[in-house]
């Protein structure tokens, strides 16, 4: 099977799959998104618009942007008016145009490649997670202080430094981190479904031989239950295994996955 060719012609223009992309999945990052409240107001915890954007930008290039401003618009133009959504488009757009700018310039080659090439996780750290978080941080908490973002004072707080604003960084780094690839994954599976053909084929090699269909059962019952423990509502009767406490569990799972099925 092949794609159809006018598909594969149409697909990477700005008025093709950029453009669509932003407003299809932004609104399912903001169901994703995870807010607590402290004593200082509301604050994220998990946060993946700006990675989405990111490897919108890093996979399309400028045929990006349009469908990354109308993604904004279309989702947060009723909530804010046009002004702050104007404001809050500038931002992002800064901030992802810097980024896409410095890691082209560093790597000048192969810069599109998955996310598993050692050669390539210094410029990405840096330009994909550390740079674009701290940036956003740095222009979010500017334009709440002068006024342009007023309905989100509440948000980040026009201090600078304060126990909401490392919170929020430390949302934003680890959206970055986790989203950032899961977001490229995701555009390459769109853009190409026969990718994930490949992908599996990847998956399959990286998977040590010496390993039994058991103990691969095994593993992921272990995984899906610690998964299903975090995601179950709390109530009376919740036990400390349905509490953030079980995350620490995890670490261990998927060391020893990582040691005894994988490559």
């Amino acid at each position: 099977m092949k794609l159809n060719a006018t598909y594969i012609k149409i697909r990477d223009k700005w008025w093709g799959l950029p453009l669509f992309l932003p407003s299809l999945i932004l609104p399912i990052f903001a169901h994703i998104n995870t807010f607590a409240h402290i004593s200082s107001g509301e604050v994220f915890l998990f946060y993946l618009p700006l990675a989405l954007m990111i490897s919108m930008m890093m996979f399309f290039s400028w045929a990006a942007l349009p469908g990354i401003a109308l993604g904004i618009f279309v989702r947060k133009y009723a909530e804010l008016g046009f002004y702050e959504t104007l404001s809050l488009t500038a931002n992002f757009i800064i901030i992802i145009i810097l980024c896409w700018g410095g890691y082209r310039v560093f790597t000048p080659r192969r810069n599109n490649v998955s996310h598993g090439d050692t050669r390539l996780i210094s410029q990405r750290i840096f330009w994909q997670i550390v740079f674009p978080a701290t940036l956003f941080l740095i222009l979010f908490q500017f334009a709440a202080f002068v006024g342009l973002l007023a309905s989100r004072e509440n948000l980040v707080g026009v201090m600078p430094f304060n126990l909401g604003t490392l919170i929020n960084y430390q949302a934003l780094l680890v959206g970055n981190l986790i989203g950032v690839p899961l977001c490229y994954f995701i555009i390459r599976a769109v853009r190409n479904p026969f990718y994930l053909r490949s992908y599996y084929s990847q998956l399959k090699q990286q998977v040590d031989v010496k390993v039994t269909k058991k103990e691969f059962a095994l593993w992921l019952l272990a995984l899906g239950a610690l998964l299903l423990l975090l995601c179950m509502p709390l109530n009376e009767k919740s036990t400390i295994f349905s509490t953030n406490y079980t995350l620490s569990l995890l670490l261990p799972l998927m060391m020893w996955g990582s040691d005894a099925l994988w490559l």
